[in-house]
């Protein structure tokens, strides 16, 4: 395991983070997945993250990020990506997602 420092402190901080669908409407794919990473990717230098992980199932977000002891954490990071990705009723209209299942 890789740890951090600073002048005071030694250590290692890694969240995880599962931001879910509404109604767990079955809405990610890989290009949506993507470019919510990619929102995600250009905010996290502004809350002084790192994201070594992430990974999509149809209806949440894994994101595993690294944080550092100055990290504005009460920023919740989380709300860059809240109202950046289409509505499930856009997305169903198109053929994608939409179903409450």
């Amino acid at each position: 395991m890789e740890l951090d420092n600073n002048n005071h402190s030694v250590f290692p901080m890694y969240y995880h983070l599962i931001p879910v669908v509404k109604y767990r409407r079955k809405v990610f794919d890989d290009p949506i997945s993507d470019y919510a990473k990619s929102v995600f990717e250009k905010t996290a230098p502004s809350y002084n993250i790192s994201l070594p992980e992430w990974n999509h199932d149809v209806d949440h977000v894994h994101i595993m990020f690294k944080a550092q002891p100055d990290s504005e954490l009460s920023r919740n990071p989380g709300e860059a990506l809240e109202g950046i990705l289409p509505e499930p009723e856009l997305l169903s209209s198109h053929g994608r997602g939409g179903s409450t299942g």
